[in-house]
C-alpha cells in the first residue's frame, strides 16, 4: 500500500508455492492481501484510488491482461484488471513490471524527464525497457525492450519462448545458478524470491574465494550481458544504460564493472560515450512501478490537460 505521494505504508508477501501458482488462487489471494494492507493503513479498499500491478512477462497495458509470465506455465490469457476490479471495486492498472518501473522513474524518480535511456533488469529471467523523449518505447506487437529473447548464442541451450541461446537462459540468475550447482534446483518455480537471492549471493561468494565453477559462472553471465549490452547501444544508440537485479544489489561495482569493460570492447567508438550504470536495491525499484501505473493516469490527464490548454491559446 502507498500514498497518493508514492510513499510506501505497508507491505505484505505472498508466497508462489504455497497459492499452487495457479491464477485463480493467486488472485484471491492478491485481492485479500489488498484488502489486509488497505485496513493496515485505515482505508476502505473501496477507497482506494487504483491499483496497479507489475508483472514479470507479457502484458497488454489496455486490457490489464497477462499473456504469459517469465518462467510460469498456466498464465496465458489472464484478466488480471478486470478480476481484481470485480473484487475490489477500484480501478486497476497491469504492465509489465520493468516496463512500469522505467516510467515511474521517469516520470517520478530522480531521473524524471532523462530520456535516451535502457533500463536492463538481470533478474529470475531478464527483462528492459528503452524510454527517449517520445515515451516508452512499445513496439508494433507490444515486444519492445524484451532483451531477454535476443538471440546471443544461436547454438545454445533452449529458452522457455522455444527458440536458443536467448540471454535470459544464458544469463538470469536461474542460468548463474545453474551453472553452479547444476543438479540443485531445475527452475525458478523451484525456488522462492529469497531462496534465488541468497543462493545468487553464495555463488557470488564462492567466485570471490576462488572457486572455479562459480568464477566462470560469473564471467559467463557478464559476457553475455555485456554482449546484449554492445547490441542495444547499437540498436538504439542511448544515452545510459541502467542495469539493475539480484547481482547488481549484491556486488554493483563489480559486476557492472565486468559487463562495461564487456561491451566496451564491441560498442562503435562514436557511441562510447554511452554510461553504462547499476541501479540498487532493484526489488523496491519494480515495486514503484507497480505504484506508478496509478500515480500515472493522474499524471496523464494533468498532461493532457495542459497540452489541451497550451493548444487554444
Amino acid at each position: 500500500a502507498a500514498k497518493r505521494n508514492g510513499k510506501i505504508v505497508s507491505r505484505e508477501t505472498l508466497l508462489y508455492k504455497t497459492n499452487d501458482g495457479v491464477p485463480s488462487h493467486m488472485m484471491e489471494a492478491i485481492a485479500g492481501a489488498i484488502q489486509r494492507r488497505a485496513k493496515d493503513v485505515g482505508e476502505k479498499p473501496q477507497a482506494l484510488a487504483g491499483v496497479g500491478v507489475s508483472v514479470a512477462g507479457m502484458v497488454d497495458p489496455l486490457l490489464g491482461v497477462v499473456q504469459g509470465l517469465t518462467n510460469r506455465r498456466g498464465w496465458e490469457v489472464v484478466p488480471v484488471a478486470r478480476i481484481l476490479e470485480d473484487r475490489l471495486g477500484v480501478p486497476v492498472f497491469a504492465d509489465n513490471n520493468v516496463r512500469a518501473a522505467a516510467l515511474h522513474d521517469q516520470w517520478f524518480g530522480s531521473r524524471a524527464g532523462e530520456g535516451g535511456v535502457v533500463y536492463l533488469y538481470v533478474g529470475e529471467g531478464v527483462g528492459g525497457a528503452y524510454i527517449d523523449d517520445q515515451g516508452l518505447l512499445r513496439g508494433v506487437h507490444n515486444t519492445a525492450g524484451f532483451f531477454g529473447h535476443m538471440t546471443i548464442e544461436p547454438d545454445g541451450p533452449v529458452c522457455s519462448c522455444g527458440s536458443r541461446g536467448c540471454l535470459e537462459i544464458l544469463a538470469s540468475d536461474i542460468a548463474f545458478i545453474h551453472s553452479v550447482w547444476p543438479d540443485r534446483v531445475q527452475g525458478a518455480s523451484d525456488l522462492t524470491f529469497s531462496e534465488r537471492s541468497e543462493m545468487v549471493k553464495e555463488g557470488i561468494e564462492k567466485a570471490r574465494l576462488g572457486d572455479l565453477r562459480a568464477a566462470r559462472a560469473l564471467v559467463a553471465v557478464a559476457r553475455y550481458v555485456g554482449i546484449a549490452v554492445a547490441n542495444i547501444v547499437a540498436a538504439l544508440d542511448p544515452r545510459t544504460v541502467y542495469i539493475y537485479g539480484t547481482m547488481t544489489d549484491i556486488a554493483q561495482d563489480h559486476i557492472v564493472d565486468l559487463i562495461r569493460r564487456e561491451a566496451m570492447q564491441r560498442i562503435w567508438p562514436d557511441a562510447r560515450g554511452v554510461e553504462i550504470k547499476a541501479l540498487t536495491n532493484y526489488e523496491e525499484f519494480l515495486l514503484r512501478g507497480a505504484i506508478g501505473l496509478v500515480l500515472s493516469r493522474t499524471y496523464r490527464v494533468l498532461r493532457e490537460q495542459v497540452h489541451a490548454v497550451s493548444m487554444a491559446r
